[in-house]
């Protein structure tokens, strides 16, 4: 069993990320669970780290659980406070809550829990980002390398000029030979 399938049986188990939802407003977070599992399984250089990325995206699951959960009967101060604690908790799993989610809850009072949990969702999608002090894997290094080198030999192929930007120490394609004094 892999880390991720792992993870998403104990967070399936966990009802502190779903006791304030239906099972229609929890479904679509536990999907979005599953992906994110994936996701920091991907991102996670060890164990260690990976579990600590887990407990992370927990905090995160349990915010979204509540603030979704609340809206039909806490006041739009309390609401707006379960925002931040998803935009807190969504930062330490690599995410960021636009400031357009933390609107008062009164113009959206018209969305079901389901439309909305669906939205968050997409808006936590929509800003996932690499963490800056991390470094990018050697095998993303080497994709990224033989998709240049792959571009680079199309373009040979097909007839193109060098387009290095610069041109610097690049070999003339031509066949001529480079005047050597």
């Amino acid at each position: 069993m892999s880390r991720a399938e792992t993870a998403m049986e104990q967070l399936y188990e966990d009802m502190d990320i779903r006791d304030e939802l239906t099972d229609e407003e929890a479904a679509p977070l536990l999907k979005w669970a599953e992906t994110q599992a994936i996701r920091l399984d991907a991102e996670s250089a060890d164990n260690t780290a990976f579990e600590q990325n887990v407990r992370r995206l927990r905090d995160l699951l349990k915010s979204l659980n509540h603030a979704v959960g609340k809206r039909s009967y806490a006041t739009p101060e309390e609401l707006n406070a379960a925002l931040e604690k998803v935009s807190t908790a969504a930062q330490g799993v690599n995410m960021t809550l636009p400031a357009s989610a933390e609107e008062p809850f009164q113009a959206q009072g018209a969305q079901d829990n389901v439309a909305y949990m669906q939205g968050l969702l997409n808006q936590l999608d929509a800003s996932i980002h690499t963490p800056v002090d991390e470094p990018v894997s050697v095998e993303a290094q080497t994709a990224d390398t033989r998709t240049q080198l792959q571009n680079t030999i199309a373009d040979i192929m097909r007839g193109k000029p060098n387009t290095r930007p610069d041109n610097t120490n690049a070999l003339p394609l031509t066949g001529d030979s480079p005047d050597v004094e």
